[in-house]
């Protein structure tokens, strides 16, 4: 899967490339950098994180 400026995507572009249909959680984006993060922060964090791991194991079994 060769792509042009594939690391500039969101995380949602690249689910679309392996066939992934994410709804971004709502909410504002987190501040990284604060030492103290709210309950949405962390679901927002983890579903990011979740989903790279899918997107990971998509691209991992294409190859």
């Amino acid at each position: 899967m060769r792509k042009p400026d594939i690391e500039k995507k969101r995380l949602a572009e690249l689910a679309g490339e392996v066939g992934m249909d994410i709804k971004q959680p709502s909410g504002k984006f987190p501040d990284w950098n604060a030492e103290l993060f709210s309950d949405e922060e962390i679901k927002y964090a983890m579903h990011n994180a979740y989903t790279s791991y899918v997107i990971g194991n998509k691209l991992y079994g294409m190859v």
